[in-house]
């Protein structure tokens, strides 16, 4: 089964504080979360971490990944909503059972596709299932639709096929990168041993 998803992002907002705000105004329930900006000595903001949530509030603590390495300077966060119907029936016994397939899918999809740093754990990981996203960007009146992405680096599109397991990720009017069965083992791999060291070096 391949689950068609959805994911309008609102933003961007400059700080913890403002995201949070925005989601009680708007009442949003469970979200996906996209923090962009420079870690160390990064002089060019970059996608850092994405994540999901139903209780924004508590989980974007000070312990946070977010909090405690991105640079408060030039933080942009962006609250993602999946617009798209999730899939009728019981919820597939091997996804995390606190949230709906479609939005766990969007946030694996994306971490392990962009390789984004901070996702340590979901960057050695592909999808659990197929799945095909879409992203759409919006201002922070939830009302105007943003013509251009946030960040070059962020993909309108990104597909996964489980049972071959290839997939693709476009930006539209720029480029289109295949990922083969072998180069996702690549990318595995890599992202695995790359976390190893991190464990190791924070050990040392």
């Amino acid at each position: 089964m391949t689950y068609a998803v959805v994911v309008d992002w609102y933003g961007p907002y400059g700080s913890v504080k403002e995201s949070r705000t925005a989601i009680r105004d708007w009442g949003f329930g469970e979200v996906l979360y996209m923090a962009a900006g420079t870690v160390g000595r990064q002089s060019v903001p970059k996608l850092q971490y994405v994540g999901i949530t139903s209780g924004f509030e508590n989980r974007l603590n000070t312990r946070h990944k977010i909090r405690t390495t991105v640079e408060d300077e030039g933080l942009s966060i962006y609250i993602g909503e999946v617009s798209s119907q999730a899939v009728a029936g019981r919820k597939a016994s091997h996804h995390h059972k606190n949230f709906t397939v479609p939005t766990y899918l969007a946030e694996s999809a994306i971490a392990f596709f962009l390789q984004l740093p901070l996702n340590s754990d979901k960057r050695c990981s592909r999808p659990k299932d197929s799945v095909v996203l879409l992203n759409r960007w919006w201002k922070t009146d939830i009302e105007t639709r943003s013509r251009r992405r946030p960040h070059r680096d962020w993909p309108d599109f990104i597909e996964y096929d489980a049972h071959s397991d290839t997939g693709s990720v476009v930006w539209h009017g720029r480029r289109r990168k295949h990922f083969s069965s072998d180069l996702i083992d690549e990318t595995c791999d890599r992202a695995r041993k790359e976390l190893q060291s991190a464990r190791k070096r924070n050990k040392g």
